[in-house]
């Protein structure tokens, strides 16, 4: 598989290059989660460069969710921010990443979180907080339907 811009994963791999070195609480299932992810992203750049979608609008639209993940990210304010159609934005995040704009952004959540939990001293509720899930119980929830295992069991001891 060729693809060109690369250079997106060098962060993902050097974190697990990091988790696996210093084998953090539940580093394999991080290390797995991460690697995962790579490898999705990799066949779904494959798939977006011979669908012809374009990349730099994807690029774009996902580092601002990555920016912006603390706070409400919809379809609507995604496609007036960018000044498209909201069906646009769906349509653009579904193909690229194989997941509604809802389900992205809580994933995207989930994996910060992992990382707050292993790195900080944050309770589970300002970590909560802090990827934009202020409500402890939905977060709980949605973080063990996610990655099998509550948040507090990802808190560093």
């Amino acid at each position: 598989v060729y693809l060109d811009n690369v250079y997106q994963f060098e962060e993902p791999f050097l974190e697990i290059a990091d988790e696996f070195l210093n084998h953090n609480l539940y580093f394999d299932v991080r290390c797995s989660t991460l690697l995962k992810d790579i490898l999705i992203r990799v066949l779904r750049l494959a798939a977006t460069q011979t669908q012809g979608i374009n990349q730099q609008k994807v690029d774009k639209i996902l580092a601002y969710i990555h920016t912006n993940y603390q706070s409400t990210l919809t379809n609507r304010h995604l496609a007036e921010h960018f000044g498209y159609h909201e069906n646009y934005i769906g349509t653009l995040i579904l193909k690229y990443t194989g997941l509604t704009l809802h389900q992205y952004v809580l994933n995207y959540r989930m994996q910060t979180a992992v990382g707050l939990l292993q790195s900080t001293t944050l309770s589970v509720s300002q970590v909560a907080e802090k990827v934009g899930m202020p409500d402890i119980k939905h977060f709980s929830k949605c973080f063990k339907k996610l990655l099998g295992h509550p948040p507090s069991s990802f808190k560093v001891k």
